[in-house]
């Protein structure tokens, strides 16, 4: 249904949101590699569920914790991506 739908998108923006902010001081204290880590295997198992899920409440929870995964996993990307080699900033 569309209202469904709606709740799909909605529960993965509110909960992607949340874990973004909650993301960044476990980034601190965890380090970006084992939060990115931990993140990107989130995704990918709540993947599977969304996959073998067969009614709406199991995919909203997937998808929930896709979007936990994925906000631990931007996190840490974004830090990663922001690091420059010595000598490659500007001069």
């Amino acid at each position: 249904t569309v209202e469904g739908l709606a709740a799909i998108i909605g529960v993965y923006t509110v909960v992607l949101a949340v874990a973004v902010l909650a993301a960044v001081p476990l980034r601190r204290w965890l380090g970006s590699a084992a939060v990115g880590g931990l993140g990107m295997l989130l995704f990918a198992v709540a993947s599977v569920m969304c996959g073998v899920s067969d009614g709406l409440t199991g995919l909203l929870v997937s998808r929930a914790l896709q979007a936990l995964g994925a906000g631990l996993g931007l996190v840490a990307g974004y830090e990663l991506l922001s690091r420059t080699a010595p000598g490659d900033g500007p001069d």
